[in-house]
């Protein structure tokens, strides 16, 4: 899905429109981006939302037979709509968002709309055709100077809540472009998912003629920053700066930021499961594997199979093994707050403080000297 935003007056006509493309299977994946919103031979704005493949025919066949007429446009759109959806196999269908699977039955497998702005007997006139309410062409014109507006696609209320706030909060209202840009750029950060983002293009439709005016990256605002998307890497960073994480089919690797732009790697995962933390592991199950270079902390049982030995990261060096059969090693040493209290090694052993046997004492510190 995607949104488009239509402001007119009698003069003129402001269309606005993302470029983020998704698809989905079993989970939803972001594949690119592709404008949405094309210029058909300098005659009408189209705005297309829905299947990729299907707004992309459409497009190419309007180009073709270069008309301007409304109803050969519609035509077109639901030749090309209903042909497409008709020859979907079982797979396809079932890849398609969950949904949109249960219209079937009525020829509508997926949401798909188209939006028309061009100028028609001195007034800029917008055409919405939908196959939700079976291609009617729904027609949209504005006699006043005052402006109106509205959305197609998706989130449609909501974005034109946020729309219609922003108009009305304008402080520079003289310079109706500039307010329409800065009102529609904050509308789509708002919007910004996984079906809304990309860029934002804006178009002015005219007497003069057709042109865009606007050009801007869409910030991801639900991610509390940004987040690039293309080529099967995702690079999510957050406005703060604070939080950075990188993710692609190979890796995953998490940062942490001094708000300025300088990051610390502190979580990396391979494609064979390998992980690498700069921190504290806690409170976790581990079952198998080895774990390097990191402390463990649990307020939990722990176990550890048949055996916990302990050694030396730096040299390897064997320092002592519990076990059933008992704690073996050449070195053995008991704290209590930082101060030796028992201790064996080489089979010596030393003792701070009494001996008691089953609660009674039978050797004191002097007898022990």
């Amino acid at each position: 899905m995607s949104l488009c935003t239509v402001v007119l007056n009698n003069q003129m006509a402001l269309v606005g429109a993302d470029t983020r493309v998704c698809s989905s299977k079993n989970t939803q994946h972001i594949l690119g981006d592709y404008p949405k919103l094309q210029n058909i031979n300098n005659k009408y704005l189209i705005f297309g939302s829905g299947t990729v493949k299907v707004c992309l025919d459409v497009f190419e066949k309007l180009r073709k037979i270069d008309t301007s007429d409304i109803e050969e446009i519609q035509k077109v759109i639901q030749e090309i709509t209903t042909s497409y959806y008709n020859k979907l196999t079982d797979d396809e269908i079932g890849n398609l968002p969950r949904e949109t699977r249960d219209v079937k039955g009525k020829g509508k497998i997926l949401f798909q709309t188209f939006v028309i702005v061009k100028m028609e007997n001195g007034l800029p006139t917008m055409y919405q055709i939908s196959n939700f309410d079976d291609y009617q062409i729904n027609k949209h014109i504005n006699v006043s100077e005052s402006i109106t507006y509205g959305c197609a696609g998706a989130k449609v209320e909501e974005a034109t809540q946020v729309f219609k706030t922003n108009i009305q909060e304008a402080e520079d209202t003289d310079n109706i472009y500039q307010v329409v840009c800065d009102s529609m750029q904050d509308e789509y950060n708002r919007m910004s998912n996984t079906e809304i983002g990309g860029e934002l293009h804006i178009y002015t439709v005219d007497k003069s003629g057709i042109k865009m005016i606007y050009k801007n990256d869409i910030q991801d605002l639900y991610l509390d920053g940004h987040c690039h998307m293309q080529n099967g890497h995702i690079l999510m960073e957050r406005s703060d700066k604070t939080f950075k994480s990188y993710i692609d089919e190979n890796e995953f690797t998490f940062y942490k930021g001094d708000g300025k732009g300088a990051y610390e790697k502190t979580v990396y995962i391979d494609a064979n499961g390998n992980a690498i933390f700069s921190g504290t592991v806690k409170a976790a199950d581990i079952i198998g594997g080895t774990i390097n270079g990191t402390s463990i902390n649990t307020d939990k049982d722990v176990s550890v199979g048949e055996s916990l030995k302990i050694v030396n990261g730096d040299n390897n060096n064997f320092y002592f093994t519990i076990s059933a059969g008992g704690i073996t090693g050449d070195r053995i040493c008991l704290e209590a707050a930082n101060k030796r209290t028992i201790e064996i090694d080489g089979g010596a052993i030393y003792l701070e403080g009494n001996v008691f046997v089953k609660g009674d004492r039978v050797a004191t510190q002097e007898d022990i000297n």
